[in-house]
Protein backbone atom coordinates (compact mmCIF):
# COMPACT_ATOMS: atom_id res chain seq x y z
CA UNK A 1 0.00 0.00 0.00
CA UNK A 2 3.14 2.13 0.56
CA UNK A 3 3.47 2.23 -3.23
CA UNK A 4 -0.12 2.92 -3.75
CA UNK A 5 -0.43 5.27 -1.75
CA UNK A 6 3.02 7.24 -2.22
CA UNK A 7 2.55 9.87 -4.62
CA UNK A 8 -0.93 11.03 -2.81
CA UNK A 9 0.30 11.52 0.47
CA UNK A 10 3.68 13.33 -0.49
CA UNK A 11 1.48 15.81 -2.71
CA UNK A 12 -1.02 16.14 0.17
CA UNK A 13 1.71 16.31 2.99
CA UNK A 14 3.24 19.19 1.47
CA UNK A 15 0.48 21.07 0.20
CA UNK A 16 -1.29 20.65 3.96
CA UNK A 17 2.20 21.99 5.28
CA UNK A 18 2.38 24.86 2.50
CA UNK A 19 -1.47 25.67 4.06
CA UNK A 20 -0.84 25.84 7.37
CA UNK A 21 2.29 27.58 7.26
CA UNK A 22 0.25 30.24 4.51
CA UNK A 23 -2.37 30.70 7.55
CA UNK A 24 0.25 30.94 10.19
CA UNK A 25 -0.30 27.97 12.26
CA UNK A 26 3.11 26.26 10.96
CA UNK A 27 4.54 25.60 14.36
CA UNK A 28 1.97 24.23 15.90
CA UNK A 29 1.02 22.15 12.55
CA UNK A 30 5.36 20.95 12.71
CA UNK A 31 4.91 20.04 16.58
CA UNK A 32 1.74 17.87 15.69
CA UNK A 33 3.54 16.11 12.93
CA UNK A 34 6.68 15.51 15.11
CA UNK A 35 4.61 14.13 17.65
CA UNK A 36 2.93 11.84 15.14
CA UNK A 37 6.16 10.94 13.91
CA UNK A 38 7.79 9.46 16.53
CA UNK A 39 4.79 7.65 17.46
CA UNK A 40 5.23 5.74 14.12
CA UNK A 41 9.22 4.98 15.43
CA UNK A 42 7.92 4.14 18.55
CA UNK A 43 5.54 1.74 17.18
CA UNK A 44 2.76 3.78 19.73
CA UNK A 45 0.01 3.40 16.93
CA UNK A 46 -1.33 0.01 17.33
CA UNK A 47 -2.11 -0.13 14.12
CA UNK A 48 -3.52 -3.16 12.12
CA UNK A 49 -0.80 -5.60 10.75
CA UNK A 50 -1.44 -5.57 6.92
CA UNK A 51 -3.07 -8.43 5.69
CA UNK A 52 -3.30 -9.32 1.82
CA UNK A 53 -6.88 -10.41 1.58
CA UNK A 54 -7.94 -7.00 2.70
CA UNK A 55 -6.18 -5.47 -0.31
CA UNK A 56 -9.57 -5.43 -2.46
CA UNK A 57 -10.61 -3.50 0.15
CA UNK A 58 -8.09 -0.98 0.07
CA UNK A 59 -7.95 -0.86 -3.52
CA UNK A 60 -11.58 0.00 -3.65
CA UNK A 61 -10.80 3.01 -1.16
CA UNK A 62 -7.85 4.11 -3.34
CA UNK A 63 -10.66 4.00 -5.66
CA UNK A 64 -13.36 6.20 -4.09
CA UNK A 65 -10.68 8.38 -3.10
CA UNK A 66 -9.59 9.02 -6.40
CA UNK A 67 -13.19 8.97 -7.67
CA UNK A 68 -14.37 11.94 -6.05
CA UNK A 69 -11.35 13.81 -5.88
CA UNK A 70 -12.00 14.32 -9.80
CA UNK A 71 -15.56 15.11 -8.75
CA UNK A 72 -14.93 18.10 -6.49
CA UNK A 73 -13.05 19.20 -9.32
CA UNK A 74 -15.44 18.95 -11.27
CA UNK A 75 -17.62 20.81 -9.40
CA UNK A 76 -14.96 23.70 -8.21
CA UNK A 77 -13.75 23.89 -11.78
CA UNK A 78 -16.62 24.02 -13.85
CA UNK A 79 -19.92 24.02 -11.71
CA UNK A 80 -18.83 26.99 -9.56
CA UNK A 81 -17.12 28.45 -12.32
CA UNK A 82 -20.21 28.26 -14.26
CA UNK A 83 -21.97 29.59 -11.62
CA UNK A 84 -19.73 32.94 -11.35
CA UNK A 85 -19.97 33.50 -15.45
CA UNK A 86 -23.96 33.07 -14.96
CA UNK A 87 -24.20 35.72 -12.63
CA UNK A 88 -21.78 37.86 -14.27
CA UNK A 89 -24.08 37.54 -17.20
CA UNK A 90 -26.93 38.22 -15.57
CA UNK A 91 -25.72 41.52 -14.14
CA UNK A 92 -24.65 42.64 -17.60
CA UNK A 93 -27.61 41.75 -18.93
CA UNK A 94 -29.25 43.83 -16.57
CA UNK A 95 -27.65 46.58 -16.52
CA UNK A 96 -28.05 46.57 -20.75
CA UNK A 97 -31.66 45.32 -20.30
CA UNK A 98 -32.18 48.85 -18.30
CA UNK A 99 -29.88 51.09 -20.23
CA UNK A 100 -31.90 49.98 -23.40
CA UNK A 101 -35.05 50.70 -22.03
CA UNK A 102 -34.00 54.12 -20.81
CA UNK A 103 -32.59 54.88 -24.20
CA UNK A 104 -36.05 54.03 -25.98
CA UNK A 105 -38.18 55.87 -23.02
CA UNK A 106 -35.46 59.08 -24.25
CA UNK A 107 -36.11 58.27 -27.80
CA UNK A 108 -40.07 58.07 -26.99
CA UNK A 109 -40.41 61.70 -25.65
Amino acid sequence: MCIVNFLPQLFGYLLKRWRFHRQGYGREWDQGMHEAFNLLKRGALNKRKFCLHDLPHYLKMEVWLIWNFFRYLWYRLVVVKFEKITKTLGAIFHHLHSAFFSFMRCQGS
